[in-house]
């Protein structure tokens, strides 16, 4: 939740709950179309070398907003001291620290994107804060007039290791809207301080006189729990974007295997050719079918059959030499034809098995 303010006198009226932010961004990146979009002013004051300090009330909730001066776009070293130290100065301006350390990326055509010179310089310049910066940072992307989604998306993904810093947080500010727009940014903006449990981005020289206080025991315990904590929240939201990415490739997946379904492919020429031929061979179709039955559902009645053949056949073979000689031709008959019956229906179901096998691969690779 955001901070309250101090208590104030008995009969004045209750304050507002507060949201303090820092902007932070190269020259010419937007932080005061940015400042004016929160804050809903109708004027934008443009850069002076300086922090400024504004505020205003916003949907029942006060905003103080501080507006810093940009840094030079391709390198840190280009940035004077001055602008370096109003940059450290920013936060100690919103006391006791902002909620929101928000950095300004511009999306300001349709073909350029930031180098990643840039970046690595943005990166830098929000480290002048202390690494800790990075736990209360949100990454907002400005638009400059209408940008297309599949260039915002360019823009995004070039900007991906940044992202990473902060948890992958970010929000599109578009041109249009610019009410809906500042609802949206400050739900983002609640919803870090949310994670972060209420609390707020420390200035450097506070922090450190806090840990000059803390036993060593304490701030590597301390330390430890913040790390494990910021790892288990990358975990989760690299299990959340996972399950996501899974939902969509399964959605497709079943549409790609419902269209093939309700359209099944059409006879070529040679099919149509053949077609009226078709009844003739219905016949000598449906005898390998009714053997594959009956070796599939009866295999005792297929050995019973086979025995009762082989019987026969032995008999009359045997037949030459007498009723002896059928007698035996009856026994050697029957001890062939059985381990026959039975090698042909084991030979059947692997047949079957091994079809299954090769359909389902092939449906398998099919829908991918």
């Amino acid at each position: 939740m955001a901070s309250k303010l101090s208590p104030t006198a008995p009969g004045d009226p209750p304050l507002l709950p507060e949201y303090r932010m820092v902007l932070l961004g190269k020259v010419g990146a937007g932080k005061s179309k940015v400042a004016r979009v929160l804050l809903g002013a109708k004027e934008s004051k443009g850069e002076s070398g300086m922090c400024i300090l504004r505020e205003g009330v916003v949907a029942g909730r006060r905003i103080s907003v501080v507006d810093t001066p940009g840094w030079a776009p391709l390198s840190i070293e280009r940035t004077s001291d001055r602008i370096k130290n109003e940059i450290i100065r920013s936060v100690t301006m919103c006391s006791p620290g902002p909620h929101a350390v928000i950095l300004v990326l511009p999306i300001e055509n349709h073909t350029d994107t930031p180098s990643m010179k840039e970046l690595k310089t943005a990166s830098r310049c929000m480290e002048l804060l202390s690494k800790r910066v990075w736990r209360h940072s949100i990454v907002l992307f400005n638009c400059d007039g209408e940008m297309e989604e599949a260039t915002i998306a360019e823009h995004i993904q070039k900007a991906n290791k940044l992202l990473e810093k902060c948890g992958s947080r970010h929000y599109v500010l578009r041109s249009a809207d610019h009410e809906s727009q500042s609802q949206g940014l400050l739900q983002e903006i609640e919803k870090m301080v949310n994670e972060n449990c209420g609390d707020i981005f420390l200035p450097q020289i506070y922090y450190d006189l806090f840990q000059s206080q803390i036993p060593p025991d304490v701030s590597e315990l301390k330390r430890l729990y913040e790390q494990r904590e910021e790892q288990l929240k990358l975990e989760f939201r690299k299990r959340i974007s996972s399950c996501e990415n899974q939902t969509v490739k399964e959605t497709e997946l079943r549409k790609r295997r419902g269209s093939l379904e309700g359209n099944p492919p059409s006879m070529n020429e040679d099919d149509k050719t053949r077609s009226p031929e078709a009844p003739k061979s219905t016949h000598q179709q449906e005898m390998p079918t009714l053997v594959n039955h009956l070796l599939e559902s009866k295999p005792a009645a297929v050995i019973m059959l086979a025995a009762v053949i082989g019987a026969l056949i032995g008999s009359v073979t045997g037949s030459a030499f007498g009723v002896l000689g059928a007698g035996v031709g009856i026994i050697i008959g029957v001890c062939i034809a059985v381990p026959l019956a039975l090698w042909l229906i084991n030979a059947t179901m692997a047949a079957k098995q091994s079809l299954n096998t090769l359909q389902e691969t092939k449906s398998t690779l099919y829908s991918i």
